[in-house]
């Protein structure tokens, strides 16, 4: 009996680590995005600040995500573009200033877990008081490449609240590796989706092997956060 008791007390004293954990299959939310990237042209370096938000309706039952990505440009304007990503039939579709475009969708979708193999680095929280927000912060690094990916995540239901990237990420045609590094802040988290018309295929799309940027980047960037 006494060794069960002081086994229970050492057990709370070291603390056990919580297992990875699912966020829901079917969600809306608004991430708000800042970060930047580098990239050769023409034989020079540019950086490119990214600045922006964007509306996610997030479907893994049948793997399809709607964003509609807001970027900031560098001369303070705002551009707004449309993305569907159908990862059954490995085609995106991409709406912006009038024009659509859809190419071929080479990824897979990220399950909406934490995956088992993840390293878990502590517990934090945000706000104050009996109105804080208890998270658990995650660690981890898809195969094969230098991406590092942490994700804050509530202790009470797996819901994403930050996420960010550090690493490279190839352009479509696979050329040139883009060093990349952003952050989400996610916000108006609601599970469940209220409109599936979201995931409707646009009409009058044409075929495209590239996109113009600044589209490119808010695809890109998009992929990088559901796509494996």
């Amino acid at each position: 009996m006494r060794f069960l008791i002081l086994s229970a007390v050492f057990g709370l004293a070291l603390g056990v680590d919580p297992k990875p954990c699912c966020t829901d299959h079917q969600f809306e939310a608004v991430m708000g995005q800042v970060g930047g990237n580098v990239y050769n042209h023409n034989g020079h370096l540019v950086q490119n600040w990214l600045d922006g938000y964007n509306r996610v309706h997030y479907d893994a039952y049948n793997q399809l995500i709607a964003v509609e990505a807001h970027q900031t440009l560098m001369n303070g304007s705002v551009t707004v573009t449309n993305i569907l990503l159908d990862y059954p039939n490995k085609r995106q579709y991409v709406q912006n200033r009038g024009n659509c475009y859809h190419t071929p969708l080479t990824t897979k979708m990220r399950d909406p877990c934490v995956p088992d193999t993840a390293k878990y680095i502590g517990e934090t929280y945000m706000g104050y008081g009996t109105s804080k927000l208890a998270l658990y912060n995650w660690e981890y690094h898809p195969q094969n490449t230098d991406q590092s990916l942490k994700v804050a995540v509530t202790q009470d239901g797996c819901s994403p609240i930050v996420e960010s990237f550090v690493g490279h990420v190839p352009t479509p045609d696979g050329k040139q590796m883009i060093e990349t590094n952003f952050v989400y802040v996610f916000s108006e988290f609601r599970t469940g989706l209220r409109n599936s018309d979201v995931f409707n295929v646009p009409q009058a799309c044409r075929m495209s092997s590239s996109l113009p940027n600044p589209v490119g980047r808010s695809v890109r960037h998009v992929q990088t956060v559901f796509s494996q």
